[in-house]
């Protein structure tokens, strides 16, 4: 008697080339986007890309949108990748052996490849080498290389390349006035250095006073030394206004646009060279967001300045502010997150208060509109850990991994169930949460167990499920082989295993895993079923199928021996043995979708007699499916869990 498995199994996903060669997903991930394209640097230096593709900013070929990920063959040994701001499609690989790789938008020769022209596979930037970092705003790029010399290239509008010009810049050249550079600060077309002696040298555009010369100029073509600044830690700036932290945080300088008072030194003219701040030491942050700043010190107090119609500073006023103004009423703090118009804070016994702009309901207080210019305690939001949060949308990680979110929700990124504006904190069904990334409308958040979920935008595939539909709800996006969790119930389970890849240097990558357990229920004499396995075929030619494996795994409330369903009389099986062995076997649903089938999976192929077996061949763009089928016997004295690795092998015709 032929007993059906329900629910489902586990399929650990290959690189294949030549050589099968397995590839485990670590939790030592990393993840960059734009809010558009994804990328995951993993931990052998790989990455797999998956969302917007309009410019070729996969890197993968084409310009088609990914709505699951791929890995991308040309990006091997990288580092990280470095993007741009504002959703700009260019990006850069720094890779292992220091040189630079660039692929997406090219419309000002950011690319550093000698044209305009757009690149869809990721290019080697030609005389870069020995490169330790890679700043870029999305037009114009800088490298420093191990000797701390920087080289420039890109957008050069205002002179921002630093090399005496203002047109655009195809290739890179070196900034003959930098030396023993340690950082590069870029943003709106204007950019900094610090050199290793605390120096700071600033070029670009400079119709703000944002230079630091005492004379108007529109831009610098050439970086200029601002004398008035010395043991330089940190410069940190909007494009308009810009600061600096000196001296180990002792003191602040403010300088550029400063129409609401935003540079800290008093009144509302736009200061054409470095002022310090006075009345504030010892900062280990400081933002600006929008033309409001906010300083936070070593011992959790909060100062903040500028703009403050909205009331972002918190003193039940909204005049402007232009010098810096102690945030009072609330404990001390060590986080803040703020966009310029709403501010959320986590304070040091572990509380949440919020302040400002309330259209959106981002200060969590339940009240539709106005403005909330007094520190909010958010109650229900006690034994916070973290918080996190862009736009007017904010979120709470508490101490047990229960995450809240709040504001606005437009594409479901609130991430509670709903579309509309959340205004009290409600929460998100996902639990053992530790970090929370939020890029634009698309939120990631990864759980102890390395599992990361996602949420909200998804209008490019963002999310990496294979759709378009944006979620309300957390999805899983990429799941951890390493800390697999058993499922108990058939559920909706998605068991296709896609495979996603252009064919290069003799690879194809399977980028869908499967992670759940099947069930014994002692109530159903005729066993349970499970979801069929559907491997699909995205490649552009005919694949081999094999299993490498598939045999029992860890976890669950069982671990079975397998055997042969003729080695054991199933009906008369005492308790004991019951836990011990089962008898689990793959077939096919219809051999026909096989280009080769093979007469031993027209009948059930055993766990036990599997090993390296060719399953058959996958015709590009299409796909052939398995059906799991079991034997057991039934003298359980309860419901259990159980779980199996099934590894399957792709290679080419």
């Amino acid at each position: 008697m032929r007993k059906f498995v329900t629910g489902v199994l586990i399929v650990l996903f290959m690189l294949l080339s030549s050589i099968s060669a397995r590839a485990v997903v670590s939790t030592d991930v990393k993840v960059i986007s734009n809010g558009y394209t994804f990328f995951m640097v993993k931990s052998d230096s790989s990455v797999l890309g998956w969302g917007r593709n309009t410019n070729g900013e996969l890197g993968i070929g084409n310009t088609e949108n990914q709505l699951s990920p791929f890995i991308i063959p040309e990006l091997t040994n990288v580092k990280d990748i470095i993007k741009g701001e504002n959703g700009v499609s260019t990006f850069f690989a720094l890779k292992t052996d220091d040189t630079v790789l660039a692929w997406g938008d090219n419309q000002y020769g950011q690319l550093g490849t000698g044209s305009t022209a757009d690149q869809s596979v990721p290019v080697t930037i030609p005389n870069l080498t020995d490169i330790s970092q890679i700043v870029t705003d999305g037009y114009t790029v800088y490298a420093i290389d191990d000797n701390g010399d920087v080289f420039a290239w890109g957008r050069n509008n205002y002179g921002q390349v630093g090399n005496n010009r203002t047109n655009n810049q195809m290739t890179p050249v070196q900034i003959t006035e930098l030396s023993n550079i340690k950082e590069i600060i870029c943003k709106n077309s204007v950019a900094y250095s610090i050199d290793n002696d605390g120096n700071v040298f600033a070029w670009g555009r400079a119709s703000s006073g944002q230079i630091g010369i005492y004379s108007y100029i529109s831009a610098r073509k050439t970086p200029y030394k601002i004398a008035e600044l010395s043991d330089v830690d940190r410069i940190i700036t909007n494009g308009n206004t810009t600061y600096a932290i000196c001296k180990d945080g002792q003191e602040i300088y403010g300088w550029g646009a400063n129409n609401y008072g935003q540079v800290g030194c008093s009144g509302t003219i736009n200061r054409m060279t470095p002022g310090l701040i006075s009345g504030i030491s010892d900062v280990v942050e400081l933002i600006i967001k929008f033309k409001t700043t906010y300083a936070l010190l070593s011992d959790g107090t909060l100062y903040g300045w500028g703009h403050n119609s909205y009331g972002q500073l918190a003193n039940d006023g909204s005049s402007i502010q232009g010098s810096p103004r102690l945030i009072s009423g609330i404990p001390p703090v060590k986080q803040i997150i703020s966009n310029g118009y709403s501010t959320c804070v986590l304070c040091t016994n572990n509380s949440v208060y919020a302040w400002g702009y309330n259209s959106y309901g981002g200060v969590g207080n339940g009240m539709s509109g106005g403005s909330q210019k007094t520190p909010y305690k958010i109650n229900s939001l006690r034994n916070t850990s973290k918080i996190a949060g862009e736009d007017y949308t904010f979120y709470a990680i508490k101490e047990d991994g229960t995450v809240y979110g709040w504001g606005k929700n437009g594409s479901g990124q609130a991430g509670v169930g709903t579309t509309g504006t959340q205004r009290t904190p409600a929460l998100i069904e996902i639990t053992d949460i530790e970090v929370i990334q939020v890029f634009d409308n698309t939120v990631l958040a990864v759980d102890a167990h390395g599992y990361i979920y996602g949420w909200g935008a998804n209008n490019y595939g963002q999310l990496a499920i294979g759709t378009t539909d944006n979620e309300c709800n957390p999805v899983i996006i990429h799941e951890n082989e390493l800390a697999l969790t058993t499922a108990t119930g058939t559920g909706d389970v998605n068991s296709t295993v896609p495979i996603a890849g252009t064919i290069n240097a003799l690879t194809i990558s399977i980028t869908h895993t499967v992670n759940v357990a099947y069930s014994i229920n002692t109530n159903s004499e005729e066993g349970f079923y499970c979801t069929d396995i559907q491997i699909t075929n995205n490649s552009k030619v005919p694949v081999k199928v094999g299993i490498e494996a598939f045999v029992a795994g860890s976890g669950g409330d069982l671990v079975f021996q397998d055997v042969l369903p003729e080695s054991m009389d199933w009906n008369n099986l005492n308790k004991q043995d019951t836990k011990s062995y089962i008898a689990l076997g793959l077939q096919y649903v219809d051999e026909s979708e096989w280009l080769i089938s093979q007469p031993e999976l027209i009948e059930p192929l055993y766990a036990a007699e599997i090993d390296n077996t060719y399953i058959g061949s996958l015709d590009k763009y299409s796909s052939g499916t398995l059906e799991l089928c079991g034997w057991h016997g039934l003298a359980f004295d309860g419901d259990y869990t159980s779980m199996h690795q099934l590894i399957f092998v792709i290679s080419l015709l």
